[in-house]
């Protein structure tokens, strides 16, 4: 009978549970995307990894224990010959691998990577393994010629046999150029399979020369003979070399590389669930006001079946039946939707420099999650409602004019108040865990139990509960200090909790709503919103057929900088035009809505509206999430572009930034040559070059002094404290620190030319010993110096990525991190722990009388010849481009979060 019923219900009215199930499909849609193309960027970037550490048994590798690999020490170049030589090697490829390896082109243009890093790399022959496979011309074989990928030649304005200039790291003589002799594919004879990237080839002196400075190789790697014993091998390999250097299986190092893009790819799932998490709040909170709407609708009917003998019971099951198969249907709708909004997620972010070939692979996990999110969710939202629906008094319900005012009361004022305090032991719980999960999880959770004991003693004083926990949490957070991962937890704890306490205060604003929105100045101002946002829309469809027709303005392409837009042209388009079909129906109802404002339809929907402010309120929920989320991040992006304004005013004296484009994980490093050719300027008065240190360990003592040479002594406790293995307890790990006699901290560093730096910024210095300052010191911020308890002139131990250690002399204490960071040490320090001797960036300033124009004039005479992808900002530019991809990062959020709304 229940099953009738359920199929009798749907079948009379179609258009509610259509739109229902809408909620349904889009949030299923919405996770299975985000699952659907992670998983392409999981599987196409697993296979890299497998492209890139192909052909070979063991590698002899930098030990890198923390910190980028890329600033890692070399093998040296005396090591081949050792690996060689060892018994049951049957053939030995070292190998060279850089960032920021740009060709040129013959119309002065960088071949820049659409969406991956510019990398240099040699082209191997010593042990017969092909990884560069050959499509025109030949290898290069001089320290004159180099090659260069199909997709970098068919991009560019390249000719074999023709000379072109190439950006390399290291120092080159002025006018230096390369002869083009070959292209290649990487990893498969048939197609270039670098995901994006684009790679530039020489043969092997020539890489070590330019992109390792000649101090040694990236790795060595070597086949095993077939009746070696592997392990032995490993053995006497590592009696051989250098301490500094690990012997690793192909495996190990397959996963570990898989690993590392697995971390990466995890943020970014994280990311994009938050926004499908939101979008599934939304839905819920649709699906729970479709349930009570339908509830107060069919109250009779309910009423009706409790009078001819209906259980409780079985009304409840009716409900959730009824949710069930809206969740069944959701989901199977849903999934081959959210295979189509995963490709446009990928087009989307071709902009943001995601690479768009991958694939979109249907995983079973994701299945199972679309299913979860399908039926779980909207069983979940559909639960209240139906415990509702059971509470249905028969004779309340068959009166005329019945409402949901009428259903029998639960006042259990003992259970009540064991609820409410269960409740608040759920929250003072969130803040005995550490971690964000617990912080987020637990009060929220908590606050709900106190919203439910409360109600069960007073339906008035319940509406009030949620929003003040949320409140309170909100300013705990702000005044308590915690971690920055609990800090966020609490956070979202606290808005969340808000935002529901915030639904179920919108009643009592409802009435006094609907009559200001039903009022004739309303009406005309809904009616001129409509007509802007029909042009809008008309506009955007309009240009969104323009760019797929004819390519991507001019304007709006230098408005990306480095990024290809040309090539993404559908990634712009696509969005315009699904946006603009969404949103098509908003005007006309805008402008129906203002003209039947004061007729007819406009009293039956003001009347109907007031009738029941708890659906109205319940009805606006959803849209009150989705513009509070867009209102926040477009407070905390106006901010931050603020903050970067006001930092830049005040942190940085120098006249000019001097920078390269971005390549990789950061903005392409420049060789030494760029400083040396600016300093010998006329119109130059000084520079101060900077280089990032990703990044080296710091550590003070509590008790006692420690050196260098003590962290030299305990290096393999300090190694276990800052790597632990999976056997490595807590209890382990507070004996190493306690043995060490240290706390350790691994934290970026920046290194810098002392002498000049107080012209070129200005950090806020509030201590500084300008006689201490030389090739030991250090300046730290003031908030490290107050954790550690250091002063100018004290002196702590530093461990850096070539396991080395110095004692670092405090020469100044400053406030203003903006540029500095939190330590900045002396270039010559970084010239004796890292192989790379490039700069990030340098600042400027020119001579006196010198115009902002001459001086730029002069820059850019000295670097077009040889250095043409370094640009010279001021500070206004250098703002306005950081504006620029704030504000791209917005657009990209509020696209989301409106889809989420």
């Amino acid at each position: 009978m229940l099953v009738r019923l359920m199929w009798k219900s749907i079948v009379q009215r179609p258009l509610r549970y259509v739109l229902t199930g809408l909620a349904i499909l889009f949030g299923v849609a919405s996770v299975s995307a985000v699952f659907i193309f992670t998983d392409g960027l999981r599987s196409t970037f697993d296979e890299l990894a497998g492209n890139i550490e192909d052909g070979y048994d063991i590698a002899v590798q930098p030990r890198i224990e923390f910190g980028d690999g890329f600033l890692a020490p070399t093998v040296p170049l005396d090591h081949l010959q050792l690996v060689e030589q060892t018994p049951g090697v049957a053939a030995v490829q070292p190998r060279i691998a850089g960032f920021g390896i740009i060709a040129i082109d013959a119309d002065d243009e960088p071949a820049f990577a659409a969406s991956g890093p510019n990398l240099g790399v040699h082209w191997g022959v010593r042990s017969g393994v092909v990884r560069l496979f050959l499509q025109e011309g030949r290898r290069p074989e001089k320290s004159t010629e180099f090659a260069v990928d199909i997709d970098t030649f068919a991009e560019g304005n390249f000719t074999l046999g023709d000379q072109y200039r190439v950006q390399v790291p290291a120092p080159l003589p002025e006018g230096t150029t390369f002869t083009l002799v070959g292209t290649f594919t990487f990893a498969d004879p048939d197609e270039n399979a670098l995901v994006g990237a684009r790679l530039v080839a020489f043969d092997e002196d020539t890489a070590v020369e330019l992109i390792n400075q000649g101090k040694g190789y990236t790795d060595i790697t070597l086949i095993l003979k077939p009746d070696a014993d592997p392990l032995q091998v490993i053995a006497d390999l590592e009696a051989v070399v250098d301490d500094n250097l690990e012997v690793r299986t192909r495996e190990e190092i397959v996963e570990a590389t898989q690993d590392q893009f697995g971390d990466i790819l995890g943020i970014f799932r994280t990311v994009l669930l938050v926004f499908a998490i939101i979008i599934l709040g939304v839905s819920s909170f649709l699906i729970y006001n479709v349930f009570s709407i339908t509830l107060g609708q069919r109250i009779r009917e309910l009423g009706l079946l409790r009078a001819i003998g209906a259980l409780g019971s079985q009304i409840t099951q009716l409900m959730i039946g009824e949710a069930l198969l809206l969740g069944i249907a959701g989901t199977i709708v849903g999934l081959p939707a959210g295979m189509g909004l995963a490709w446009l997620l990928r087009a989307a972010l071709k902009l943001l420099g995601f690479p768009d070939d991958t694939g979109l692979p249907l995983a079973p996990l994701t299945v199972v999650w679309a299913i979860v999110t399908g039926v779980v969710v909207t069983v979940l939202a559909a639960i209240w409602p139906s415990i509702q629906a059971r509470r249905v008094s028969p004779m309340a319900a068959l009166r005329d004019g019945a409402n949901l005012t009428d259903l029998a009361d639960s006042y259990r004022p003992l259970r009540g108040l064991v609820t409410a305090f269960s409740g608040c032991g759920l929250i003072l719980g969130g803040f005995t865990f550490s971690g964000w999960l617990p912080r987020l999880f637990l009060p929220v959770v908590g606050g709900i139990v106190v919203y439910v004991g409360v109600l069960l003693i007073s339906k008035r004083a319940a509406k009030f509960v949620m929003f003040t926990i949320g409140i309170i949490l909100l300013l705990v957070t702000l005044r308590g200090d915690f971690e920055l991962g609990e800090t966020f937890g609490l956070l979202g704890a606290g808005a969340l909790l808000t935002l529901l306490g915030a639904n179920q205060l919108n009643p009592y604003f409802a009435r006094p709503a609907v009559r200001l929105l039903g009022s004739t100045p309303t009406a005309v101002v809904l009616g001129l919103i409509g007509i802007v946002m029909s042009v809008a829309v008309v506009g955007a469809f309009g240009f969104g057929i323009y760019v797929l027709a004819t390519g991507v303005p001019q304007g709006i392409q230098d408005s990306f900088a480095e990024a290809d837009v040309e090539a993404t042209r559908g990634a712009i388009a696509t969005p315009l035009l699904f946006i603009s079909v969404l949103l098509s129906p908003l005007p006309y109802g805008l402008i129906r809505t203002s003209l039947g404002a004061r007729g007819l339809t406009g009293r039956v929907g003001r009347a109907n509206a007031s009738r029941n402010p708890q659906r109205t309120a319940t009805t606006a929920a959803a849209l009150m999430i989705g513009l509070t989320l867009v209102t926040a991040v477009t407070v905390i992006g106006d901010s931050i572009k603020s903050s970067v304004n006001d930092a830049l005013g005040t942190s940085i004296i120098g006249d000019f930034l001097v920078q390269g484009p971005v390549s990789g994980p950061s903005r392409t490093p420049f060789s030494v040559e760029v400083s040396k050719r600016l300093s010998d300027l006329d119109e130059i008065e000084s520079i101060v070059p900077y280089r990032a240190a990703f990044p080296a360990a710091f550590a003070t003592s509590d008790e006692g002094e420690l050196t260098a040479a003590d962290f030299q002594e305990f290096l393999p406790q300090i190694l276990q404290l800052i790597n632990p293995d999976n056997e490595t307890t807590p209890q382990d790990l507070l004996a190493l620190q306690a043995e060490i006699g240290t706390s350790i901290d691994i934290n970026d560093a920046l290194a810098v030319d002392f002498t000049f730096l107080e012209d070129h910024v200005d950090p806020g210095f509030i201590s500084i010993d300008r006689e201490l300052i030389g090739p030991d010191s250090v300046y730290i911020v003031d908030e490290f110096a107050e954790e550690k308890g250091l002063e100018v002139g004290d002196s702590f131990p530093a461990l850096f990525v070539d396991l080395q250690s110095e004692d670092l002399v405090v020469a100044g204490i400053y406030t203003n991190q903006f540029v500095l960071g939190q330590r900045v040490i002396s270039i010559d320090m970084w010239n004796r722990h890292f192989p790379s001797d490039s700069d990030q960036f340098l600042t400027v300033v020119t001579a006196p009388g010198i115009s902002e124009d001459v001086g730029r004039a002069a820059i850019e005479a000295a670097l077009e010849e040889d250095f043409p992808i370094i640009e010279a900002l001021t500070k206004d530019e250098f703002a306005a481009n950081a504006e620029r991809q704030i504000n791209q990062t917005l657009a990209t959020v509020n696209v989301l979060l409106g889809l989420a709304a």
